[in-house]
């Protein structure tokens, strides 16, 4: 009796164990991914380096997102998944080597380097980490948690924490070299190699939740990936123009639900409900600005709706409030900041709620599903405000193929909101329409 006790408190400290892993390593990839701006930068160099420099966020993030999705489906296919996580330490130790060399290194051609060389970091340690968390729905899901944190908060941790050390730059800052992308924060990152070496010790095997064809989801990736690129490039080239970012949306939608369909089962519900999720975020989350105690309250109110959610999974039901969300932008009145506050403090626990219902994945259909949180898409421009008429915007083409989150606000708020309304509704019938067409998946460990 006391034996078998033991062994259920041992498993229940290794379970909780691995939740904790894919939580910090999807968060540090995911942060690696968003790739915010780090405060006061200061570059110089010639017109095409700059270019380089500007193009270099986006397409290491698209490169990071398809590695973790092939490092998933190849490890996927292993009978024995034990190299999961060994995988995800040689890409957390990618990223380490590349953010200590960041405060050595003054060349523009490292600043240029380095968001690729994180990016690899980040897909590694992404896609090994969603392996061993495949198989059980509470690591699964807070694998997801962690992409979300990443997305909701980095680029305002990163704001929040150059505010507290009161850096800045000038005008006559450039003579000064600092690199453009904000590295995770140490307390992050160390964090996240210390759990992952003691869960590769414990040497539990994972779950190797083998999908029927890994190779589906290698292609639903890349045509997510190539739209998500294709339709911001077209976006950043046309800013203002809703003749253009309409169809591009219309495009980009159209592309994820083909994606969704491609995958087994019903593993294609996480990535229609993730791009519901940055629809819904997409007005708000461009340098939306909050204190430690906001940081603070979103964390916990975005965990409190995944367990919610892996509780009483509703996915369907989720995808309706992240289109209320949506719709209150919508909403005419004298106090709008007070409208936007509710709407950003529920979007945390709402859009936690809609992952944590829809977490029931392989490891590499798990990778495809949040990679639309991470991979710039029409989704993060649309209706954004062009730079030509700003000053500073004109010192530097870092505008070119940016992300909304470098984006002033939007000049169409309203516009805006209706138009991602529409996409997370198109994305809640899709949702429907694939659960109806397709059975239910294998029940996975809940542990």
């Amino acid at each position: 009796m006391t034996n078998r006790l033991d062994t259920a408190v041992d498993r229940r400290v290794v379970t909780a164990l691995e939740v904790v892993i894919a939580f910090l390593v999807s968060a540090t990839a995911g942060w690696v991914l968003v790739a915010p701006v780090a405060a006061g930068y200061a570059i110089g160099g010639t017109r095409g380096e700059l270019q380089l420099v500007a193009t270099s966020r986006p397409l290491a993030a698209a490169i990071g997102v398809v590695l973790a999705i092939a490092t998933a489906a190849l490890l996927s296919r292993r009978t024995d998944t034990r190299a999961a996580r060994p995988v995800s330490l040689v890409g957390l130790s990618v990223i380490v080597w590349a953010t200590l060399v960041s405060d050595q290194v003054q060349q523009v051609e490292w600043v240029i380097a380095q968001p690729y060389l994180s990016g690899v970091g980040a897909g590694l340690a992404l896609g090994g980490c969603a392996v061993a968390a495949a198989g059980h729905r509470s690591s699964s899901a807070a694998l997801a948690g962690g992409a979300l944190a990443a997305f909701l908060l980095a680029v305002d941790i990163t704001q929040t924490a150059a505010m507290s050390e009161g850096s800045g730059s000038t005008a006559y800052s450039l003579d000064g070299l600092s690199g453009l992308v904000a590295a995770p924060s140490w307390w992050l990152l160390l964090p996240a190699v210390g759990f992952s070496i003691a869960g590769a010790m414990v040497g539990r095997r994972a779950s190797n939740a083998l999908a029927p064809q890994p190779s589906r989801a290698v292609v639903s990736g890349l045509i997510v990936v190539v739209a998500g690129l294709g339709t911001n490039a077209a976006l950043v080239a046309h800013h203002d123009g809703w003749a253009v970012a309409v169809p591009a949306l219309a495009v980009f939608a159209l592309a994820v639900m083909f994606a969704a369909y491609r995958l087994d089962g019903r593993d294609g519900q996480l990535l229609l409900t993730a791009t519901a999720v940055a629809a819904a975020g997409a007005t708000m989350i461009a340098g939306a600005g909050m204190t430690w105690i906001g940081v603070a309250i979103v964390a916990a109110t975005l965990a409190v709706g995944l367990v919610v959610g892996l509780r009483w999974p509703r996915a369907t039901l989720a995808l309706v409030l992240l289109a209320a969300i949506s719709a209150l932008g919508m909403v005419a009145t004298n106090d709008l900041w007070f409208v936007d506050g509710i709407r950003y403090l529920a979007l945390a626990p709402v859009a936690g709620y809609a992952l944590g219902s829809a977490t029931r994945t392989s490891a590499a259909s798990g990778v495809v599903g949040v990679s639309v949180l991470f991979v710039p898409t029409a989704l993060s421009v649309a209706g954004q405000g062009s730079e030509s008429d700003d000053y500073w915007g004109n010192l530097s083409p870092v505008a070119m193929l940016e992300r909304g989150m470098m984006s002033p606000t939007p000049p169409d708020p309203r516009g805006l909101a209706l138009v991602m309304t529409l996409v997370v509704v198109g994305m809640a019938v899709a949702l429907r329409v694939l659960r109806a067409r397709r059975p239910e998946t294998e029940p996975v460990s809940a542990a």
